[in-house]
This record gives C-alpha cells, sequence and structure tokens, in this order.
C-alpha cells in the first residue's frame, strides 16, 4: 500500500563524492541550488528526481584491487589505496519529509559495475511531482501522420511526454518526439472538445486547450504578443498579433518555455500541491526570460514547489522569498559545502552575482583584462600623480575601455597597498 503524499522538507549529505557537508531546508515555493560547475547541484536534483520515475545512473571510479582486479569505486572521497568492500551499504545522508526522515545510502564501496544507484530508505515517501532535464529535446519538425482518435487524461499525456523525453535522453529509438507528443494532445483537446454535430464534445479536452493556452499568456515574453493556438492540419500554429508561427519554428528559448509548461500544466490537473525540480532552467532562455522565468512560473502555479540548479545570475536573485543555497569548494574542508544566501546578495546586480556568489573574480571579458594588464604596467609607481590619472583615463579612452577607468584605479591601489 503505497504511503500518503508528502513533500520535501530538508536534505542533508555527508562525506560522499565531491561533498563534505551539505545542508538544504527545502522552501515551500521555490529553493535554488548554484555553484560551479561539478558543485553537484544536478547529483542533488537526481537524488529527488528518483521519486519521480526518474532514476538516474552514477558512475564509479576505477580502482586496482589488490588481487589486481579493476573494481568500481562508488566514493572517490575515500583514499585509492588498500579499499575493502564494505560490510554493508554505507549511510551518506538524511532526506527529511513533512513528517519522517529517511536515511539515503550508497552501494558497497567496491561495486562489480561502472554504474551505480543511491537509494532513499527502503520504501521512499510518495512525494508528487515531475522531474525536468537540463538537456532540452531539439524542435525538429515532425508533422503528425494521422488524427488521434481520443483524449487521453492528463496523467497519460504526460506520461507519454516524459517517455519521449527520457527516450531522447538515453538516445534509444522512438517514433516520434516529445514535442510530436504534445502537438497529437493539443490537436485531440482542439478537436474533441469544441465537438460538433457528429462528434461529442469533450468538456475536459475543452478545459485542457482553453487553460494552457491561458498558461502560455502568463509565461511567455510579452514582447512575443502571443494571442492564441490555432489547428491548421496537420499542424499547431502559434498566433501571435503580428504573425503566426509553426511550433517548430519558434526560437529554441520560447520552444522550451512552451514545453516546461506543457509539462507543469499536465501535471498540475486534478492535483493540489506538488514539487518541480528543474535542472537549469535558463537552457536556451534570453536573460530577459531569465530573470522573469521564475516569478511568472511561480504566479501561474501558486500551488508549486520549485526546486531548481542553476548557473544564472538571472535565476538565483529572481525571487526575494526563496531559500537558495551556493554549493562552494571550501579548501580547508576539502570539498563542497553549502551556503544559504542573505537577502542582501539576492538583491545583488548580475555582475555582483557572479563575482559574490559565483565566486568569478572578474566579469569582464578576458582581452579587455589583458589590455588593461598591458596600461597599468606603465604605471606601476607608488605615487601616482594627477597628471598620471590623466594620462591613464585617456589612454583607456583611445582604447574604448572609458568606463575600466575606475576599475583599473583599483587595481593601481590594491597594488600599492600590498606593497
Amino acid at each position: 500500500m503505497r504511503p500518503p503524499p508528502g513533500k520535501f522538507s530538508s536534505l542533508s549529505l555527508r562525506d560522499w563524492r565531491q561533498f563534505v557537508r551539505v545542508d538544504l531546508t527545502f522552501h515551500p515555493t521555490l529553493t535554488v541550488l548554484t555553484g560551479a560547475n561539478a558543485s553537484g547541484k544536478t547529483t542533488i536534483l537526481n537524488i529527488l528526481g528518483s521519486h519521480f520515475d526518474w532514476p538516474t545512473n552514477l558512475l564509479g571510479t576505477p580502482v586496482k584491487t589488490s588481487s589486481g582486479e579493476i573494481r568500481w569505486a562508488v566514493d572517490s572521497r575515500e583514499p585509492r589505496d588498500g579499499w575493502k568492500p564494505d560490510a554493508a551499504p554505507r549511510y551518506i545522508g538524511t532526506l527529511t519529509y513533512e513528517l519522517q526522515g529517511a536515511p539515503i545510502s550508497r552501494p558497497l564501496n567496491i561495486h562489480p559495475s561502472q554504474q551505480y544507484q543511491v537509494s532513499v530508505a527502503e520504501e521512499p515517501i510518495f512525494v508528487p511531482g515531475i522531474f525536468v532535464p537540463s538537456h532540452r529535446p531539439l524542435s525538429i519538425y515532425q508533422p503528425l501522420s494521422a488524427l488521434p482518435l481520443e483524449f487521453f487524461s492528463s496523467e497519460l499525456l504526460l506520461r507519454r511526454y516524459v517517455d519521449q523525453l527520457r527516450a531522447q535522453a538515453n538516445g534509444e529509438h522512438s517514433s516520434g518526439t516529445p514535442l510530436t507528443s504534445m502537438k497529437e494532445a493539443l490537436l485531440a483537446a482542439a478537436i474533441y472538445g469544441e465537438g460538433n454535430s457528429s462528434v461529442e464534445r469533450n468538456p475536459e479536452a475543452r478545459r485542457v486547450w482553453l487553460e494552457f493556452q491561458e498558461v502560455l499568456h502568463h509565461i511567455l515574453p510579452a514582447e512575443l504578443n502571443f494571442e492564441r493556438l490555432l489547428v491548421r492540419l496537420p499542424d499547431i500554429v502559434v498566433c501571435t498579433r503580428t504573425s503566426q508561427f509553426l511550433l517548430e519554428s519558434l526560437s529554441g528559448g520560447i520552444n522550451a518555455i512552451i514545453e516546461l509548461s506543457w509539462q507543469i500544466f499536465l501535471q498540475s490537473r486534478g492535483r493540489g500541491s506538488f514539487t518541480a525540480c528543474i535542472d537549469e532552467p535558463e537552457n536556451h532562455l534570453h536573460p530577459s526570460m531569465q530573470r522573469s522565468l521564475l516569478p511568472q512560473l511561480i504566479k501561474a502555479f501558486p500551488h508549486v514547489t520549485f526546486i531548481v540548479a542553476t548557473h544564472s545570475p538571472f535565476i538565483v536573485t529572481a525571487v526575494p522569498d526563496s531559500n537558495v543555497y551556493v554549493l562552494d569548494n571550501d579548501r580547508d574542508e576539502r570539498g563542497i559545502v553549502s551556503h544559504l544566501l542573505d537577502t542582501a546578495n539576492k538583491a545583488a546586480t548580475s555582475d555582483e552575482t557572479l563575482r559574490r556568489v559565483l565566486g568569478l573574480d572578474t566579469t569582464i571579458p578576458l582581452w579587455v583584462e589583458e589590455s588593461l594588464q598591458q596600461v597599468l604596467s606603465e604605471f606601476s609607481s607608488p605615487n601616482l600623480t594627477r597628471d598620471d590619472l590623466e594620462e591613464l583615463r585617456q589612454k583607456l579612452i583611445d582604447l574604448g575601455l572609458h568606463e575600466q577607468f575606475p576599475n583599473a584605479v583599483d587595481s593601481l591601489i590594491q597594488e600599492d597597498t600590498q606593497a
């Protein structure tokens, strides 16, 4: 018997893979995970994704045993020499739901297979939700070859879409694509939702057809001037105030938003609250759309708990009422630790976020940095005069770098201080 549905409350990881000490408390509306590449954001999402029928295989590290055999180590943080099989699975953390906690464990230390999975308790709590991977499907045009004979439930439509998405992500052969799956569903919703003198009207199909378009009015950028969807057999046409487009001819970013919205919309049909885990929602999106995506999703789906992993400073700072965790490589602890971002850092500009939160030393292009260094090398004296500063400013103007004058002066002051 399936246990009653729950919600993620917190997660902790200790001394496994790159993680030293990670403690997350999930916000009821939005939790954001950010950090450099290889900081473990996707790994954490994958642990949660196993609740949504999206299991992910992790790769072990090849090691040579004392007998000379190559085996696979599942915990790269342990010493390489003298490894011995564990007597039992090792517990690496805890996932807490609303009412109870569950241990997270990995397999035996030396594993016979290259791939392995972590497990959450013997029977994890059922958490309703969806998992959206970072690799978005390509919008390859594929006309619909036949009219759908019936309109299926939202649950089955979502399952069909996710099956196509999973097949594409795993490189498996499939007769269709996630986009064709969505087009077939929308076509059926339009046909059977309206009905006619010979075809019985389906009220649920009509609601899906109309309400999804209402979602798109909230989610799509205002400058697109979206008006409605139109069936022009055998295709779905997107109508704006000035133009009409096939779904496949829209930009990658617009299509990514439409397909993301489709998954969340289907999951929301007939449900109360649920969780949406999204890896790198900024993929294919212009910065202006990155900046507005999460606020618009939260407005369109107020009962959804979003957990996202991102590199985008616009996503990190998009929503003030949220928990934002930075996964950072702590040199003293020799691994990844988590830090909860404060309100002041959430209010930072994108440049400040890249530097203060994501650890980028500078946000200027490399060629600008090299040009600045070359100019600054001519002004190494610790006793800079007003004429020196004017000469520095003029050189930067001549190079088209006049906006970098404050940075250049700061660099010279720092050099003098260190000297």
